[in-house]
């Protein structure tokens, strides 16, 4: 038994160190170029298409489509349990 446990952990570890390494090759931020935008087109931009808006609503948007689908999952569970 304490074999498995052993080569489970050996296992876990070296999935955890690949991981780790993966994460470690990708930048810190992948929005760090729009701290350098130039603040007057940013303006320009938002007075024509107001973008913070549309981000919010997107935001709304996809965490009521996932509200939905993980009600819908947990109801079809529920029916499967006392069916």
């Amino acid at each position: 038994m304490k074999f498995i446990v052993d080569a489970l952990n050996y296992i876990f570890a070296a999935f955890g160190s690949i991981f780790n390494t993966i994460l470690l090759i990708l930048p810190d931020s992948p929005f760090n170029y729009v701290s350098n935008i130039d603040n007057q087109w940013l303006k320009a931009i938002n007075w024509m298409f107001p973008v913070s808006e549309a981000v919010a609503h997107l935001e709304m948007f996809c965490a009521v489509v996932a509200m939905y689908y993980t009600v819908r999952t947990v109801l079809k569970w529920i029916k499967a349990v006392g069916s």
